[in-house]
């Protein structure tokens, strides 16, 4: 009776347990995705931060010097009367970088008309001709005649130097380029008034 009770007991056991696992189906497939969601709203944005104050300007630099000198007018100190009366002016401008890459403009003002050195022109019927030659902080100024003659007393000189740059100078030739300057600008070197007032010179 015993042995009857526990065989019915595992039979019963067993229907159970193929009951569940007959009860246990596949998963299913996986569901559409949802609609998004209703965007939130925008913050509001903030407020513009105030302009900043404006600088002070600066300070207006100064002018550019041109390295050109103008001498005064001077009078001469001609030696004796001769056929080649001379003087020595000094000129402490005229230093080697002068003479090496510069220009010296040279000229006379008598009785009332001015002219650029060197200057030949008859002169109460004997020929003249004034010329000079620069040199280390001097002048030389001169007058060559065919006779014995006296300079007039009326007559003054002015040096104008215009100082060049070899590093400036593409050919190498400072003095060259000054003159090429000079003419670029449509300014004759012979005229004093138009070397004045384009370099900004006093005429006296």
């Amino acid at each position: 009776m015993k042995t009857l009770k526990f065989i019915s007991c595992i039979v019963l056991a067993l229907i159970l347990s193929l009951g569940l696992i007959s009860c246990s189906g596949d998963d299913g497939a996986t569901g559409p995705t949802g609609p998004a969601g209703v965007d939130g709203i925008d913050g509001t944005d903030g407020t513009d931060g105030a302009d900043g104050t404006d600088g002070t300007d600066g300070t207006d630099g100064s002018d550019g010097i041109v390295n050109v000198f103008s001498s005064a007018w001077f009078d001469p100190t001609w030696t004796v009367p001769g056929t080649n009366p001379d003087f020595i002016q000094p000129a402490p401008e005229i230093t080697q970088a002068v003479l090496d890459s510069g220009v010296i403009l040279v000229y006379m003002r008598s009785n009332g008309y001015l002219f650029s050195l060197p200057v030949s022109f008859q002169g109460d019927t004997v020929p003249k001709e004034y010329n000079y030659w620069a040199y280390l902080n001097a002048l030389r100024i001169w007058l060559w005649a065919e006779s014995s003659v006296l300079p007039s007393i009326t007559t003054q000189f002015r040096y104008v130097i215009i100082q060049g740059s070899v590093a400036k100078s593409g050919a190498g030739n400072p003095q060259q380029d000054i003159y090429n300057e000079l003419k670029t600008a449509g300014v004759d070197p012979k005229n004093h008034a138009d070397v004045c007032a384009y370099y900004g010179i006093d005429l006296e």
